[in-house]
């Protein structure tokens, strides 16, 4: 009888020490993928219509540049090839990747995807791809730089889930973009790609770990990759995203580039979390001496939120999925669902309960939420909805609750059924 005890906690010891070698594998291999952009063409769309000629000479002459880059352009065509590159030892799954493009920090149009696919190990995979920007979606200083000439940079985030885990890549590329109105109307070329730097940007961490948001006093270490663009002395900065105000470096180290790829890191401790002094968050910029050749786009992530940590402890407790008044740990399709919630403690503040939809290998998907008002003591909270999908249906494995506080999220249903929903 011993023995077998003996054998079944041998047994389940191993089983425990392979799940966490495999995801310890699977975190340092998705940390080693890097993304890259290679473009091959930037070049505006033009519109050759004899109305919109007409109408681009009209502005040239009353000498509204501006106008006739709007008359005569109907978008930007971007082309080139999206490397990804796995520097690990351990063979990777990519699954279907949604990639979203900025131009000077401004989304622009909807988000474009690629198809999964298995990349071994220390080795890279190309995507080819042709994008056309609206004229609608093209930031207004993209326009007066086609017109006055000077550089853009484009930004290409691509993200993908596994499981819990969400993997966000940062490819950046500048252009140089010739001062060429009048080349516009004769056909030719105006736009080249320059050789300037190129940023990639790896990631926030904390201890070692990859984060998104951070807490107050954590020691936070930002990392970005260099590669081409001129040798020089460079300068990282991190800076505090000042709401209706001048962002504040907080932190920025100074080094030799030799135009070569490198890796360069800076680390600081947030001063403020955000929500205090007007803070929304951090980011990055890069300068070449005084002028400055890149800036993480506005929007989070990429940028970091940092989280105050609360005098009292928040305590949330998940009450139960209810149909009819009855509680259930499975539905069907067409139920109407009530979610119940209770929280104590923690801070007083704007709360908001999330209805999510668990997608297998992609984004979890909003299908209903609240907000309320929390005044840090207690309350019982309920959310009802009818579960759009039934569970195996559009990659659905069920459904969970998540909750905010001002837009972060501060608690998540455990991932596993139940106390996750499951429809039939």
């Amino acid at each position: 009888m011993k023995s077998i005890i003996r054998f079944i906690i041998t047994a389940v010891a191993v089983i425990f020490f392979l799940a966490v070698a495999t995801i310890a594998l699977g975190v340092y291999g998705y940390n080693q993928l890097e993304t890259d952009f290679d473009a091959t063409n930037f070049s505006p769309e033009i519109n050759t219509s004899p109305e919109n000629i007409i109408s681009t000479i009209t502005d040239i002459l009353s000498f509204n540049y501006l106008e006739a880059a709007i008359d005569l352009i109907d978008g930007v065509r971007i082309e080139g090839t999206l490397s990804f590159s796995n520097n690990s030892f351990i063979p990777l799954f990519i699954p279907g990747m949604e990639h979203q493009v900025y131009i000077e920090g401004q989304q622009c149009q909807e988000k474009f995807r690629t198809p999964s696919f298995w990349l071994g190990p220390s080795s890279h995979r190309d995507q080819t791809i042709s994008l056309l920007v609206d004229l609608e979606d093209v930031p207004e200083i993209l326009l007066q730089v086609l017109v006055n000439g000077g550089t853009s940079n484009v930004q290409i985030y691509s993200e993908f889930s596994l499981g819990t885990f969400t993997i966000v890549k940062e490819s950046t590329k500048s252009f140089s973009v010739n001062n060429s109105l009048a080349s516009f109307l004769t056909g030719e070329s105006s736009t080249s790609i320059s050789t300037s730097i190129n940023v990639s940007f790896t990631g926030w961490y904390v201890d070692g770990s990859p984060v998104t948001i951070a807490e107050d006093g954590d020691a936070v270490t930002a990392k970005v990759t260099l590669s081409d663009g001129d040798s020089g002395a460079y300068t990282i900065r991190v800076r505090r995203d000042v709401s209706s105000g001048t962002d504040q470096t907080v932190q920025e180290e100074t080094f030799n580039y030799d135009g070569s790829s490198t890796a360069r890191q800076v680390s600081f401790i947030p001063p403020y979390a955000t929500g205090e002094s007007s803070t929304n968050g951090y980011h990055i910029d890069i300068l070449k001496g005084s002028e400055t050749v890149w800036t993480m786009a506005n929007n989070y992530p990429p940028r970091l939120r940092v989280m105050a940590i609360t005098s009292g402890p928040l305590s949330i407790s998940f009450d139960g999925w209810f149909v009819n008044g009855s509680q259930i740990t499975t539905a069907n399709k067409g139920d109407t669902v009530i979610a119940v919630v209770s929280l104590s403690g923690g801070e007083a503040g704007n709360y908001t309960i999330q209805i999510r939809r668990d997608i297998s290998f992609g984004a979890d998907e909003t299908v209903k939420q609240a907000s309320f008002s929390y005044d840090g003591l207690s309350t019982t909270r309920q959310v009802s909805f009818i579960p759009p999908y039934a569970t195996g249906e559009s990659s659905t494995n069920g459904y969970h609750i998540d909750i905010l506080k001002d837009s972060l999220t501060i608690w998540t249903m455990a991932n596993n059924y139940p106390p996750r929903l499951r429809v039939s």
